[in-house]
């Protein structure tokens, strides 16, 4: 016998719903949302992981210095 929990489906789409206040002048990951949602796009996975990648790079360089 399942769980009832286990039977519960989500339904629903995903919705991006940004104001332009809600992304952050100083942070690569928010420029890049930034500038695909006034492509009208959103970001790929790939675009998504590189960014990260890349960000996280940045960071260790911050640390480094200070």
């Amino acid at each position: 016998m399942k769980n009832k929990k286990q039977e519960e489906k989500v339904s629903g789409e995903f919705t991006n719903n940004f104001s332009k206040n809600e992304f952050f002048d100083d942070c690569l990951i928010c420029q890049a949302m930034k500038a695909a949602k006034n492509e009208g796009r959103e970001l790929s996975f790939e675009e998504l992981q590189k960014l990260f990648e890349k960000a996280n790079e940045e960071q260790k360089l911050k640390n480094k210095l200070f």
